[in-house]
């Protein structure tokens, strides 16, 4: 993302009903881990609004991220430590972390196996990654292009990369079911208006009612998610854990 994308992003994070959703929806899936852990690492923490769930959940927080104009928003959110680096490579050390986060970063790299298997080395053997990305291809729109988006996945694509990485996935489920039809007609929509420069973050340009209502339903989705599966989302999150490498990739 350059400096114009972050900036917006920073702005934001904290009101915007898409991110406090999402924030909301990882602290209850660690809360509901019942488990605490020593170190934990947010890879791709862009402008760091994420601290404030994992704090609740370890002891140590760490957030990297490869641009510096991210890292200075995220001094004042609350990591003990900010580093700049890859998430191809680390700044960390073999098993030194016990929870990572990539929360819609995958999206981002050119090579995702590359990224998870760094991830995996970091992580301690009773470690785990929980991560969140864009879904099906049909939903791309200039927002994609806008936040330099490489890819959407399906449940198999993901669960595929993670497999290849050296991840057993504990669970991959569906999340944004409530609004995947507005984003297949939205999508559509684009595509038939043809090629448009892309200037701002399409999540800049909702109302504050609108806001409201669309946080609304996305807690309501988040309490019922707990109980039953979702049959569809326009994001996927997963919980894995260290497994078995594949050496023949």
């Amino acid at each position: 993302m350059d400096s114009p994308a972050i900036r917006e992003m920073a702005l934001l994070e904290d009101g915007n009903w898409w991110y406090r959703a999402r924030r909301e929806l990882l602290a209850g899936i660690l809360c509901g881990l019942g488990r605490k852990f020593a170190v934990a690492l947010d890879v791709g923490c862009g402008t760091g609004a994420n601290a404030a769930v994992l704090r609740l959940f370890a002891g140590r927080v760490l957030g990297v991220d490869r641009s510096a104009d991210s890292l200075a928003f995220c001094e004042r959110r609350g990591y003990d430590e900010c580093l700049e680096g890859l998430a191809e490579n680390l700044p960390t050390g073999d098993g030194s972390v016990e929870l990572a986060l990539c929360a819609d970063v995958l999206e981002h790299v050119g090579d995702d196996v590359a990224v998870l298997r760094e991830i995996r080395r970091a992580l301690a053997p009773e470690g785990l990654l929980l991560l969140t990305v864009p879904a099906h291809r049909s939903l791309w729109n200039k927002n994609d292009d806008y936040c330099g988006h490489k890819r959407r996945y399906s449940k198999r694509e993901l669960a595929q990369s993670l497999r290849t990485a050296g991840f057993r996935p504990v669970f991959l489920r569906w999340w944004n079911f409530s609004l995947i039809l507005p984003f297949w007609i939205f999508a559509r929509w684009e595509r038939r208006r043809g090629p448009k420069a892309v200037s701002r973050n399409n999540l800049s340009a909702i109302p504050r009612w609108l806001d409201r209502f669309l946080l609304t339903l996305m807690r309501l989705e988040n309490v019922f998610s707990r109980w039953l599966p979702l049959p569809g989302g326009a994001s996927l999150v997963a919980l894995a854990a260290p497994g078995e490498i594949d050496a023949s990739q």
